[in-house]
């Protein structure tokens, strides 16, 4: 798979919610899959999304890479890497001053945000969804709506043509910090708007999960940098003063 796809695939869901991104967004990725778009074509329509494509620019610009599109990158946010690490707190703030002035972000709650910003946390996705709350108001901000948000993973337990029952844990919060649920089963979506993300499932495959849509199948070092990353996160905002 191509890095551009990548970012197509947890582009999806988001996009067609209606929660970021241009409205053509979905179009333009299909025919990318069906070979009628090109990759500069999917790029520009990613550029569109105003808090995706920030992330990645930040994240490539703290490791010294030209490529916010680097298969390194982009999995470096939507996954986990060692490349976070090298993200300052200045580019943190910077990038949720960025926010504020280009995003829909209010700028009394990225004030709010700024000043309360834990040390070290890492720009992963989960910083978005856990931390950050969303960039704009277009969606409640709720626990629930965290844990959709953030990129969860679990076992495939039953696979059907447009769904698939897995086997995950959910983010809950319990006095004021997150917590991983006990297991539960649930069906996710595998196909929209005309789009299936990974076409060939299978009973045990291992599978992210964003917004209610399977994305991927995981390896293990993919699957233990997610943890990783995830966990960290979530110990960090744990044993902040902004929970």
């Amino acid at each position: 798979m191509k890095p551009i796809e990548l970012a197509g695939r947890y582009s999806l869901m988001p996009n067609c919610l209606g929660y970021c991104g241009g409205s053509d967004f979905s179009k333009v990725f299909k025919r990318y899959l069906d070979g009628t778009a090109s990759e500069s074509e999917l790029k520009l329509a990613i550029k569109k999304f105003k808090g995706h494509y920030p992330y990645l620019k930040t994240i490539a610009r703290a490791n010294g890479i030209k490529n916010p599109f680097d298969k390194r990158i982009i999995e470096a946010f939507w996954i986990g890497d060692r490349l976070l690490e090298q993200v300052g707190r200045a580019d943190v703030i910077r990038l949720i001053r960025k926010f504020s002035k280009n995003a829909e972000m209010n700028k009394k709650r990225a004030q709010e945000k700024i000043d309360n910003l834990p040390d070290g946390i890492l720009l992963h996705h989960s910083f978005n969804s856990l931390y950050l709350n969303f960039v704009g108001d277009r969606v409640e901000r709720t626990v629930d709506n965290f844990d959709r948000c953030r990129i969860g993973w679990g076992i495939v337990r039953t696979v059907k043509k447009s769904t698939a029952k897995v086997c995950y844990q959910k983010i809950i919060k319990r006095n004021g910090k997150y917590k991983f649920s006990k297991s539960v089963e649930k069906y996710f979506r595998r196909t929209m708007d005309g789009i299936t993300p990974e076409p060939k499932l299978a009973s045990g495959d291992i599978v992210s999960l964003h917004w209610g849509l399977i994305v991927q199948k995981l390896n293990k070092k993919q699957l233990a940098e997610l943890e990783k990353y995830t966990g960290k996160n979530m110990e960090i905002i744990n044993g902040s003063k902004n929970r």
